[in-house]
């Protein structure tokens, strides 16, 4: 399907139709969080999706998400300033 907005969470059905089978690629950009105090860590968690997906940061993976099963993991150390969060579906 052609690029789209999406506010998660979203629902393939509302954004592609009944019909669709296939693959989905998730992005959001942002910036690194500041005001930190030394220790602190930042942690992304995906909840499981339906099917089976893919979660990379700057194009680098941080691991695999399966129905029902949520990925949490610490990407303090791989924050960039500008990053690019991408999950596959």
């Amino acid at each position: 399907p052609p690029a789209t907005r999406a506010t998660m969470p979203a629902d393939w059905l509302g954004l592609f139709g009944a019909d669709f089978l296939g693959r989905v690629r998730y992005r959001r950009t942002f910036q690194k969080p500041t005001g930190l105090d030394a220790g602190e860590r930042v942690f992304l968690v995906v909840e499981g999706p339906r099917s089976r997906g893919r979660v990379e940061l700057g194009r680098r993976p941080l691991g695999n998400v399966a129905e029902g099963a949520a990925l949490r993991v610490d990407i303090t150390e791989r924050l960039e300033d500008h990053n690019t969060l991408e999950i596959e579906v």
